[in-house]
């Protein structure tokens, strides 16, 4: 009896293990870029962030107002959450394992979203960014991140590296403008055989059967030929177009953690530093 009810314990000890869900608090993620067409990422950022994380089981999102009603009790904000010395010390406030901040930043044609992922407990801390070279792929930007932070704090899924952006169709349009341009050739030449028979004709009839024969594949020629003028005009504006498009793209560094750390030796001098993990 005791080794059945011992048995049940450790059984059901190893369920709740198993169904421990990691608590994440998402902070502000602010633009420091002079493009103001970027501000609007504050919010949808981490709107995505947290829509995405939450489609996971082994996640809780701390809900921002929340996270809100806890800062406004202890008298703090939730803007300088990322950027507080003592962010580890909010975490544990607002009972997260996990503070996750961002800044928005933006130099020429790239644009970058910087992420810091801070482990409540052990102070250490993860940089997640994800790059993009157009600012209409903030949102593929976001399920990039949410991707990879779930993979860093859960395990599930797999690193991505990048997101292949859809190109524009130039197979679609030189396959059609060498279509096109085959059917034009094609008609052009049944044209001159029908013009040719048409003056080398003897009857009336013949005669004007050719000519009738020979003015339509004209026409028709003209047509493909003029439709197929612009599709190579199609194939070579979706070719340079696809020239300048990037990938969004991922990279992640694991930071260095900083430790203030006093010492006394045996004498009673005391020293002070810091302890550098890698």
């Amino acid at each position: 009896m005791k080794k059945f009810i011992l048995l049940t314990l450790i059984t059901c000890a190893m369920i709740h293990i198993g169904f421990a869900q990691t608590k994440i608090a998402i902070s502000t993620f602010k633009n420091i870029s002079d493009d103001f067409k970027l501000d609007r990422w504050e919010s949808t950022v981490p709107g995505i962030l947290r829509a995405e994380l939450a489609k996971d089981n082994e996640f809780i999102i701390l809900e921002r107002e929340k996270l809100d009603e806890v800062f406004e009790e202890y008298k703090l904000s939730l803007s300088g959450f990322a950027d507080s010395s003592n962010s580890v010390e909010l975490g544990k406030i607002a009972g997260a394992d996990y503070l996750i901040s961002g800044t928005i930043h933006s130099m020429g044609e790239k644009n970058w979203i910087d992420v810091n992922i801070t482990h409540v407990e052990t102070a250490e801390m993860r940089l997640e960014q994800v790059t993009a070279y157009d600012t209409e792929h903030g949102r593929e930007m976001a399920e990039l991140l949410a991707a990879n932070i779930r993979y860093r704090l859960g395990g599930s899924g797999e690193y991505k590296e990048k997101i292949k952006l859809s190109k524009h169709p130039t197979g679609y349009f030189l396959l059609a403008t060498a279509g096109l341009a085959t059917a034009t050739f094609l008609l052009d030449n049944q044209y001159k055989d029908n013009y040719d028979k048409y003056h080398a004709a003897s009857s009336l009839p013949d005669y004007n059967n050719y000519y009738d024969k020979a003015n339509d594949y004209r026409k028709i020629s003209l047509i493909t030929g003029a439709v197929g003028a612009f599709a190579l005009v199609g194939t070579i504006y979706c070719w340079v177009r696809n020239k300048s498009i990037h990938d969004v793209e991922a990279f992640s560094e694991k930071k260095k953690k900083i430790v203030p750390q006093v010492s006394i030796n045996e004498k009673g001098i005391s020293s002070v530093g810091i302890k550098i993990h890698f």
